[in-house]
């Protein structure tokens, strides 16, 4: 109720920006939502500049139109979704028992050389992504097990991690 109470004080007097620091904290999931809608109807309807800062990044992918990542203090890059979703790459993921079998398949019988390994058993896919049900029949008939397929881009989080630089804690 503070949240909202916060915020129902911020845009009392009509402002022409509004600055928000982790809008969504401590909100139920219909609190998020109504919440969400509200903003988006404020810019809309109002033409209300919001200003977030926010960690919650799937949050900003909702409600977001432009992007500024921080890091340490240093503005490392604005860019507008439009952009940012050039940027982000489409692909194809294979969950399979066996990832460096399937990276010789896909060299092999498919000519594909742009993928990436991520762990023991996730396979990202960057090209021919219309070849998933060929691609799983080939790793079938090679003895791979597919457990999963997603077709996808990459997320704001990812996005965030490869601009930062680092995949650890710090």
């Amino acid at each position: 109720m503070k949240q909202r109470l916060g915020l129902a004080a911020a845009v009392m007097h009509e402002p022409e920006l509004l600055i928000l620091d982790e809008p969504m904290n401590s909100l139920d999931p219909v609190g998020i939502h109504e919440t969400r809608k509200y903003l988006l109807q404020l810019c809309r309807e109002k033409g209300t500049t919001i200003f977030i800062s926010s960690h919650v990044l799937n949050e900003i992918e909702q409600l977001a139109d432009v992007i500024g990542v921080i890091n340490k203090g240093k503005l490392l890059e604005e860019i507008d979704f439009e952009e940012l979703n050039r940027r982000r790459r489409r692909f194809t993921e294979f969950e399979v028992s066996d990832v460096n079998k399937a990276a010789l398949v896909l060299e092999r019988a498919f000519q594909i050389s742009d993928y990436a390994i991520s762990g023991n058993n996730l396979l990202r896919l960057y090209e021919k992504i219309d070849l998933r049900a060929d691609i799983n029949s080939a790793f079938v008939k090679e003895g791979i097990t597919v457990a999963s397929v997603n077709v996808d881009s990459g997320k704001l989080e990812d996005y965030f991690t490869e601009l930062v630089g680092g995949e650890g804690i710090g």
